[in-house]
């Protein structure tokens, strides 16, 4: 069954513009398909999202990852100290 934006989030403990992020940044190829102006996931779309995100695809979907890979800019202020 198709998943929306809001629902993968939900599940991923994530917000809906960091699903919007992943999706912007994945190949033509794997870019899911709009119906009007709202994405539907289908299992393929997920995987590829998930996979973007570095989470774990071999655990149930209602588990949480432990292990995530994060890929936010740092910046810090070094003033010396």
């Amino acid at each position: 069954m198709p998943k929306t934006i809001r629902e993968l989030a939900d599940e991923l403990g994530v917000s809906k513009q960091r699903i919007q992020q992943i999706i912007a940044k994945l190949s033509p190829s794997k870019t899911p398909n709009k119906e009007g102006n709202r994405y539907f996931l289908n299992v393929q779309d997920v995987k590829n999202i998930k996979d973007l995100m570095g989470f774990d695809n071999d655990k149930s979907s209602t588990s949480e990852s432990t292990n995530r890979l994060v890929d936010y800019d740092v910046y810090l202020d070094w003033n010396g100290c």
